[in-house]
């Protein structure tokens, strides 16, 4: 590590650990804290800086939108950028975090980190190849895997190594057609520490996870292609819109997307079966529906708390005036919990007559959401019919990223 680097990354740590400071003292609180209490339950947080739909935030140097239609507005509003690039101070730093490695969701963007029109065709293209009938038909293939997932367990263990991870790991690498579904997984954890641009190690391992993840479906895709022309991917290399880096770009975004969220949605679902004992009940006895079920988690505790844009011309939110250059924190965990559109927004009350921000809302909106759905309603069904009265061990520990949201593990005893 060169010696600016050494000394740039503890001086980027204590402006961060400053602004967040700063932050506290006039919001009453931070929307990226890292303590205990904030991972164990950053709902409190956010309401305490819940003085508007929208506050000005010096931590990240911009805006962190709360409100349900605020961030609705932010997701439909063109003068904000999903591309990491347009965002120079962002850059600047995760360009030294990275040490010289291309930074992950930067230098190759996926679907996800593209704007339009660069964004219209490639999202076009792979719509048209994850349509819901093909969704539908992976339902007896994705039953039978966690019905074999679920048979193996050997209580005491843990749920989410057992079955929410491995599953929707699996799901993905037989919709790709490639094997080798542990290394995959441990990539994929790697790559969701890449937006903490603060933590140098963090930013360099999730580099070097995405460059090891990229080399292995460029190397997989001949057969890819060859042993299952039919498949989404293959279909897509196919299409002459769209370039080879870009179905490798998709290819390892489906498996970092497609593995992470799934598997916290599974894994906040069981957490919530076991908290709340009343609605596991109205699920096993039929009362309650997987469906409505998974969506009330997805609202309460969405895996995916919080994204990022970039105002790239001036625009105004919320009543807000915003300014090209800054950094814009969507808060998805905030919205859902908005009391101005959700009645008792931080009660589990399934059937709410409007619909949770979780997978996103807009041009960007998840494509995945449908299939994430099916392997939680599956996943969940399949525990419930062989641990109806499951027990876990307490207490229940939670990952240390403000991004992402789920217990670090799931031990069931019975």
């Amino acid at each position: 590590m060169s010696l600016t680097r050494r000394i740039g990354i503890p001086i980027v740590k204590g402006i961060v650990w400053t602004l967040r400071r700063v932050d506290h003292y006039f919001l009453g609180s931070s929307a990226l804290r890292a303590d205990d209490d904030f991972r164990r339950d950053p709902y409190p947080s956010f309401e305490a800086i819940r003085h508007a739909p929208i506050v000005r935030s010096l931590a990240n140097r911009g805006w962190i939108i709360l409100g349900y239609e605020a961030v609705q507005e932010a997701l439909r509003d063109t003068n904000l950028s999903n591309d990491l690039n347009n965002n120079p101070f962002y850059l600047r730093v995760a360009r030294a975090a990275s040490g010289g490695r291309p930074i992950p969701f930067v230098d190759n963007p996926p679907l996800l980190n593209l704007d339009p029109p660069a964004h219209t065709p490639l999202r076009r293209a792979i719509s048209q190849r994850l349509k819901r009938g093909f969704v539908d038909a992976l339902t007896p293939q994705i039953e039978d895997s966690a019905r074999a997932l679920v048979s193996r367990m050997v209580p005491p263990c843990d749920l989410i190594e057992t079955v929410a991870e491995p599953l929707p790991v699996q799901v993905i690498a037989d919709i790709l057609g490639v094997h080798n579904t542990d290394q995959l997984a441990q990539w994929s954890h790697r790559m969701t520490n890449a937006l903490r641009i603060a933590e140098a190690d963090q930013v360099q391992d999730a580099a070097d996870a995405e460059a090891s993840m990229r080399c292995f479906v460029a190397k997989q895709l001949p057969d890819m292609l060859k042993i299952n022309p039919e498949s989404p991917i293959s279909q897509l290399a196919q299409d002459p819109e769209v370039q080879e880096r870009d179905v490798i770009s998709t290819c390892v975004l489906l498996l970092t997307a497609g593995h992470e969220t799934t598997t916290r949605l599974i894994a906040n679902t069981i957490y919530i079966l076991h908290h709340q004992r009343s609605v596991r009940e109205a699920v096993v006895s039929g009362n309650l529906s997987l469906d409505n079920l998974i969506d009330e988690v997805l609202r309460l505790e969405p895996p995916v708390q919080m994204t990022l844009r970039f105002v790239r011309r001036s625009t105004t939110i919320a009543g807000r005036s915003l300014k090209p250059g800054q950094l814009v924190l969507i808060n998805f965990a905030a919205a859902n919990r908005d009391p101005a559109v959700f009645d008792n927004a931080d009660r589990f009350e399934p059937g709410r007559n409007r619909p949770h921000l979780s997978f996103g809302y807009g041009i960007h909106l998840c494509l995945g959401a449908a299939l994430a759905k099916l392997e939680a309603r599956i996943a969940i069904k399949e525990l419930l019919v062989a641990y109806p009265d499951f027990e876990l061990h307490e207490p229940i520990s939670w990952g240390n990223n403000q991004f992402f949201r789920g217990p670090e593990t799931l031990t069931i005893l019975t």
